[in-house]
């Protein structure tokens, strides 16, 4: 008998690889995923790759994560948002992002953890990196 929680976890690694190749146009692109924890990095990402960005974010709170501005370098593919495997009230999920690299250079992006309609307010949180593609 299979433990619900590992059955859980392993449906989300399925619908995040599913989702990821998905957003792949023709091929199987390595990836490099930056969490929470990568604030403030600088990574390295290949033109035929994929970033993939992964934040957590409080539901029912109005709160979420959203891109500063367009990058020249990446390209947002696509956004969506995991459920936590237990659905208690308030956990915790999670907001992805895939980025596409569309030109070689340097950037530095930012995203911004805050309430879409409060305008001239400071984000509660901001998410930074500075990112290379080759």
């Amino acid at each position: 008998m299979f433990n619900t929680k590992i059955v859980l976890c392993l449906g989300i690694v399925v619908a995040s690889v599913s989702a990821l190749r998905a957003a792949e146009p023709g091929g199987h692109a390595p990836v490099k995923i930056l969490t929470q924890k990568d604030n403030g990095a600088a990574v390295t990402v290949a033109l035929k790759s994929r970033l993939m960005i992964r934040l957590p974010t409080q539901a029912g709170t109005g709160f979420s994560w959203t891109p500063k501005a367009a990058s020249s370098l990446l390209r947002l593919v696509r956004s969506y948002e995991e459920a936590p495997p237990h659905m208690l009230p308030g956990a915790t999920e999670t907001k992805v992002f895939i980025f596409m690299p569309v030109a070689s250079g340097t950037d530095q992006l930012e995203l911004y953890y805050r309430r879409p309609w409060e305008h001239g307010v400071q984000p509660a949180k901001v998410f930074r990196f500075t990112a290379t593609v080759e």
